[in-house]
């Protein structure tokens, strides 16, 4: 499939100042120049991050593009509304949601996760879980944007007070932002030539499930009584049955790691189907 390969993002990328050029300036035309200067040169840079993002796919440059093209998104909007160029702000906001869209698409995660891999490897993102999807990941991503942009652009506009006690709040702020996104890019699935891996920090020890342990991979049925690895994660759960007891290492928030016992586990990948296919090129038995 197309969106399997890095093109399409990295050429929608290439094209988003496009829209910005036309739109953007009009709208900062009633601000300082400090400020004017300040945004072009924070646009500017974010673009060419997220620009390098895609063209060295990597776990870290899944985040980074997670988070700006929203930004994008929402910058685009507000230029349109405060510049009135309707055709270079419809053209922003058009790429930026294009931008956006892939982004967040799975076979993107699929694939910036994978180009962190060593040798053999092949990784499979997880699902995020769903408790965390409607709500923390857009408050935590406006937490970030606001965090960076809100102290800066209130120096710029000569507000020192507020400025400075922004900027020494915001920064902290948006930093923790990050490393919490981040590490729902970290939780994976990997192949390796003894079998396969679950990697999720979070809720577990990697575990290392060995090619000649495992007995069948495949669509989890509704009554199953594996082991929960889904952490609550929407979509197609997978099952992984064992012919012998694992011992896994669990975590918690504030706990001790916590050691279970079991023959069957089950996971929620991005790609489920992608899965499965790499199983059985890797000749780990798919039911």
């Amino acid at each position: 499939m197309i969106l399997d390969r890095p093109w399409p993002l990295r050429i929608t990328w290439l094209l988003l100042p496009v829209g910005f050029v036309i739109a953007l300036g009009p709208a900062l035309d009633a601000s300082p120049t400090a400020a004017q200067m300040l945004v072009a040169t924070l646009a500017w840079a974010a673009w060419t991050a997220g620009l390098i993002a895609t063209l060295v796919p990597r776990t870290l440059g899944l985040t980074v593009v997670r988070i700006l093209a929203p930004t994008s998104l929402g910058l685009a909007l507000w230029a349109t509304v405060a510049s009135g160029e309707t055709i270079g702000g419809a053209v922003a906001a058009v790429v930026a949601a294009s931008a956006t869209v892939l982004a967040l698409a799975p076979q993107t995660a699929d694939l910036f996760v994978n180009g962190s891999a060593y040798g053999a490897e092949r990784r499979f993102a997880l699902r995020s879980p769903a408790a965390l999807l409607f709500g923390p990941v857009q408050i935590a991503w406006a937490l970030v944007v606001a965090g960076a942009l809100v102290g800066p652009l209130l120096l710029a506009h000569e507000r020192w007070v507020l400025g400075a006690i922004a900027t020494a709040v915001g920064f902290p702020v948006a930093a923790v932002g990050c490393r919490s996104l981040h590490q729902l890019a970290r939780r994976w699935l990997v192949m390796v030539p003894a079998g396969l891996v679950i990697h999720d920090p979070a809720a577990l020890t990697s575990q290392l499930f060995r090619r000649n342990t495992i007995a069948h991979l495949g669509p989890a049925p509704a009554d199953t009584g594996a082991l929960d690895l889904t952490a609550g994660a929407p979509g197609l759960a997978l099952e992984m049955q064992l012919t012998q007891a694992a011992t896994l290492e669990l975590r918690q928030r504030g706990q001790k790691p916590t050691a279970v016992h079991a023959t069957a586990v089950m996971f929620t990948p991005s790609r489920p189907g992608a899965v499965l296919r790499g199983a059985a090129e890797r000749r780990i038995p798919v039911a």
